[in-house]
């Protein structure tokens, strides 16, 4: 579970890259990370010691332990820092891009509103807990690979563990509502957080129901390999076989990016990218033939168990794309 508290603060004279140990010890008016989170129990940490720090997502891995799941910014080019010797305090914290992006919920709303019967505010990523509409589904005996939690207006989708059979995808979908007609559109605000030599796929899809190996799905999809990833509109029979290749390379998304799945015709489906949710480039299209009764969200570790931390900061469905 993903836990945000407030004054909780320790300290580490852990240097190097990995885990740190805490004290468990607080200072005076703080609280241990152990007692407001439990064992692999996730957070959003800072470590800082002079002009070394780093932000990211945290593990709880024994009551004082934290392991740095997945960086997102730091004095070493936003990578892992090598701590050096020395006292350093470590804290919960909420990143700058997450409290930046809650102002961005009203221009969200107002570019893309809820007109359809089965994805209404009550499905956005604010609230205590996923609505009844949404379903997850997993590849054979993966359930556990990754956690789906809200936080601070967002939903992240936690890779923990575990490599991935084949492209096999994990999903989080909805029912469509009214059926798709041409013209209408899924779109999405990412991050991603994935270590060097990590293959993670992590995108919008389309399917024709929830049971895996049997439904087939339409998706774009950022394809994340190391310091750079390939954006590509994919096809998936059995949501569990490549299907249609290709794509354009883009740089690495630390930044906000935003997705979107466009029916153009009955058979034809484009992916296009964009910076700000308005101003949109176009990445490519397949051609296959399938009447979406789910859509939504997801993701895939394909070559390695390191964890990957996507953040989906936004999903509607909206109509009138040309």
């Amino acid at each position: 579970m993903l836990v945000s508290a407030d004054r909780v603060k320790d300290s580490t004279s852990t240097t190097g890259t990995g885990s740190v140990t805490l004290t468990g010890t607080p200072p005076t008016g703080y609280r241990s990370f152990s007692s407001v989170m439990a064992t692999n129990d996730t957070c959003y940490y800072c470590i800082v010691a002079g002009s070394e720090w780093e932000v990211g997502l945290g593990t709880l891995t024994a009551s004082t332990t934290l392991a740095r799941t997945a960086v997102l910014t730091s004095s070493n080019a936003n990578a892992l820092v090598s701590f050096s010797a020395g006292a350093k305090d470590v804290f919960i914290t909420v990143p700058a891009a997450l409290t930046q992006n809650l102002g961005y919920q009203t221009q969200w709303n107002a570019l893309y509103p809820y007109p359809w019967g089965t994805l209404t505010s009550a499905d956005e990523f604010d609230a205590g807990t996923l609505s009844g509409s949404w379903t997850k589904i997993d590849p054979s005996g993966t359930s556990a690979y990754v956690t789906w939690t809200q936080a601070n207006g967002a939903l992240v989708a936690n890779h923990t563990t575990g490599v991935d059979p084949g492209s096999g995808l994990h999903c989080l979908l909805m029912p469509v509502g009214t059926a798709f007609a041409t013209g209408d559109a899924l779109v999405t605000a990412i991050r991603v957080a994935a270590p060097a030599g990590n293959y993670t796929m992590v995108g919008l899809c389309v399917t024709t129901g929830t049971v895996y190996g049997t439904s087939n799905l339409v998706e774009t999809e950022i394809y994340v390999q190391g310091s750079s990833c390939i954006l590509r509109a994919h096809t998936e029979p059995g949501i569990n076989s490549d299907g249609s290749q290709g794509g354009i390379t883009l740089a690495f998304p630390n930044a906000l990016l935003w997705l979107r799945l466009v029916m153009t015709s009955a058979t034809t489906w484009r992916s296009d990218y964009s910076a700000d949710g308005i101003n949109w480039l176009t990445q490519g299209s397949v051609t296959y033939t399938l009447t979406p009764t789910h859509m939504g969200l997801n993701v895939s570790n394909w070559t390695t168990s390191t964890p990957s931390v996507t953040t989906f900061e936004f999903f509607r469905r909206y109509s009138g794309v040309s």
